[in-house]
This record gives structure tokens, sequence and C-alpha cells, in this order.
């Protein structure tokens, strides 16, 4: 008669670590994407010495696909080769959040991207 109610308990446990694992790799993930898809960016505002309309676009329907809202992308700095050129994304996630038992909040989540480096084009 006990073993039925431990091993009941233990199910219950660990199929609530489980829930909490997955729900705090939710933003994670998130982040992730915004950071891989913000790089590529970087690699382009480096070669091109900017972000075109076009390239700010991509980015930003590349993020909202990532579940971003709110999105807003700037670049500033010089354009001549060498000198210092920043990239600056802010966005919001909002995704639902375990509270209680069984309640779930939407929690809004600020992310911000800032990277600077070096313009290498090349002008002839």
């Amino acid at each position: 008669m006990e073993r039925p109610i431990i091993a009941g308990i233990v199910i219950v446990f660990l199929i609530a670590i489980a829930v909490g694992i997955i729900e705090y790799f939710v933003p994670l993930n998130a982040r992730f994407e915004m950071n891989s898809d913000c790089r590529k960016a970087l690699l382009l505002v480096e070669q091109q010495a900017g972000l075109t309309e076009e390239d700010k676009n991509k980015l930003r329907e590349d993020l909202a696909e990532d579940g971003f809202k709110n999105i807003v992308i700037t670049v500033t700095g010089g354009s001549a080769q060498g000198s210092k050129i920043t990239l600056r994304v802010e966005a919001d996630f909002e995704y639902p959040k375990l509270v209680d038992i069984f309640t779930r909040n939407m929690v809004l989540q600020k992310a911000i991207y800032e990277k600077t480096t070096t313009v290498r084009k090349v002008v002839n």
C-alpha cells in the first residue's frame, strides 16, 4: 500500500521538476535566437558600414518570427574604414510563465543587444 503512494509522489515531483526546467529555458532559447540573428546583422554592419532598410526589415522579420515585439534597431558610428560602429537592438519578449500550480501569467522581458565593431569596408 505504501509503495504506490510513494511512487505517485515521486512521479509528480519529477514532472514538476521537468516543467520547471522547460519553463526556465524558454526565455533563454529566445535570447539565444535573438543573439544569433543580431550577430548576422552585425557582420553586415561591419562589411557595409551600416544597415540598409532592407537589412533592418529582414532583422525585424527574423526577430518577430522568434516571438519578439516592439523591435527598435539603431546603428550609430562612422562609416569610414577603421571607425567604430555600434548595433543596438531592443525588443520585448512576452511568454506565459507558470506562477502557481495551475496558473500562468504573461511575463514581459526586455532584451537588449548592443555590440560595437570596427568598419572593414574598403572605400576606393
